[in-house]
């Protein structure tokens, strides 16, 4: 088995890398692309030559194309993050009445209307509370923090980027509301926390990201890749990681059977590997394994919870 860098996460270098792992009929699998942009100007090249590509740091929503016949996400896309932000929200126990707010951009819409959709069908009396949508420019965010206050609403939801996150939480917070927050994997920035300031105490975001501290496992893992390497442990290198190991279990496991592209490919879209990040599952080729990981943010800091679906908070 050999690794080997390609494109660098650059998307002018996509096609050209692309090019030589497909010329060399050794490669029966690649590991990425890793960005939208590297996925975009080389998917249709894998896939035309029938080579599986399993990306672990793009959703499925941002890379979904036709043209794309061998591509594997290994990663929950947005729409299974809306419903699973819809169920931690709807079994959380101090959760009655949400209000899900989304940033009018098309990821937030669309992750936002999943939570919507899954408090609505979960619903009891009065259950869910509001819909509603903020710009990042808007100037009444003050007034829309003290209506959701006013509502009654004891969770809020805010689907979009960073930024405008970060300032919901901070009028939010002089509103003098005091429940539940969460936002989504666009949101796990440093400057969340550095606009809403101490109001960020206590919020809750939705990523497929998995950092090194996540457990035991991943920490071990950065060390070892620290020491092996020299390098640390980026947000996606435990799920680099396990799709590496993912791919290595599935060829192991066509001894006796043809080895080539075109196995592997329906190895990979049928297989299952449990590793760092929990379960990466694909069925037909879709991604069924673990949901998006759950981090709380504490002392100013994203704490790491573990998989969304295997915590919902208690008290």
């Amino acid at each position: 088995m050999r690794l080997r860098r390609t494109d660098r996460g650059q998307a002018e270098r996509a096609a050209g890398a692309a090019q030589r792992a497909i010329d060399d009929e050794d490669v029966l699998a690649v590991v990425g692309p890793a960005s939208f942009d590297t996925v975009a100007e080389a998917g249709s090249l894998y896939s035309a030559a029938g080579l599986t590509f399993v990306v672990h740091s793009v959703t499925e929503a941002e890379a979904d194309n036709p043209e794309f016949g061998t591509l594997l996400c290994a990663v929950p896309n947005d729409e299974r993050s809306g419903t699973e932000i819809g169920e931690f929200l709807a079994r959380h126990p101090e959760t009655f009445r949400a209000t899900v707010i989304d940033d009018r951009e098309d990821y937030g819409v669309e992750v936002a209307n999943e939570v919507h959709k899954v408090l609505v069908a979960r619903a009891e009396g009065d259950y869910f509370g509001e819909r509603d949508s903020l710009e990042e420019d808007v100037t009444d965010i003050d007034a829309l923090a003290g209506r959701i206050v006013e509502s009654g609403a004891d969770a809020v939801a805010f689907l979009g980027n960073s930024r405008p996150a970060g300032a919901l939480a901070a009028a939010l917070a002089s509103a003098g509301f005091s429940g539940v927050g969460i936002s989504g994997d666009r949101a796990m920035f440093p400057d969340f926390v550095e606009r809403a300031g101490e109001a960020a105490e206590g919020w809750y975001l939705a990523s497929f990201v998995v950092r090194q501290n996540t457990s035991p496992e991943t920490e071990d893992f950065a060390a070892r890749l620290q020491e092996a390497y020299d390098v640390g442990a980026d947000y996606y290198a435990a799920r680099a990681y396990d799709v590496t190991a993912m791919i290595v279990e599935a060829v192991g496991g066509l001894d006796g059977t043809e080895l080539n592209r075109q196995t592997v490919f329906d190895a990979l879209a049928n297989g299952s590997h449990r590793g760092l990040t929990g379960e990466t599952r694909f069925v037909n080729g879709a991604y069924q394994g673990s949901g998006p990981h759950l981090c709380q943010v504490r002392d100013g800091d994203f704490v790491p919870l573990g998989p969304i679906e295997d915590y919902y908070p208690t008290t």
